[in-house]
């Protein structure tokens, strides 16, 4: 969340604004959520197949995590609300139709006069992330016994550097 500057604009660019938040909103594959201090979900950009807004809006952001993940989300909720400063975590939450999905969120604190008064959470399913890494460390693994079998091995050299650097 940290560099994006935000310029101050009159009457005549609220609109502007507002739809340019509607858009990146309504567009952006993540779920982002604005809770209250007490975690609270006060707003959602969308939701996942199974939910509706009825079942989301009002409720704790804790009530969609998973009860192991649950200190850490208190720890999340309690840092940003007294620091004034982001962070982040990997949970168990969730997902479509109430099955479970794993999920970094970012949480950032909505400021008021020097003090926070609200939570910006941002949410994105990293399941098929984490599926990549696990075909990316196989094929790796399955390099590495081809290569030890044929008895070769894997340099790289940067040649603007000079340095040689080799695999294992």
């Amino acid at each position: 969340f940290g560099g994006c500057q935000v310029m101050e604009m009159g009457a005549e660019g609220t609109q502007d604004a507002a739809a340019l938040l509607r858009t990146v909103l309504g567009n952006v594959p993540d779920f982002v959520m604005h809770l209250a201090p007490d975690g609270t979900i006060l707003f959602i950009n969308h939701l996942a197949p199974g939910y509706t807004m009825e079942k989301v809006i009002g409720r704790h952001v804790l009530e969609f995590n998973h009860p192991s993940n649950h200190a850490r989300v208190r720890q999340m909720l309690h840092h940003v609300l007294h620091t004034g400063t982001p962070d982040s975590y990997e949970s168990v939450a969730e997902g479509p139709h109430g099955q479970d999905a794993n999920y970094l969120s970012r949480a950032a604190p909505v400021m008021d006069g020097g003090r926070v008064v609200s939570i910006i959470l941002v949410a994105i399913d990293i399941i098929e992330l984490r599926a990549r890494d696990a075909v990316l460390r196989r094929s790796e693994q399955t390099l590495k016994l081809a290569l030890r079998a044929a008895r070769l091995g894997l340099w790289e050299w940067d040649v603007a550097t000079g340095v040689n650097h080799a695999f294992d």
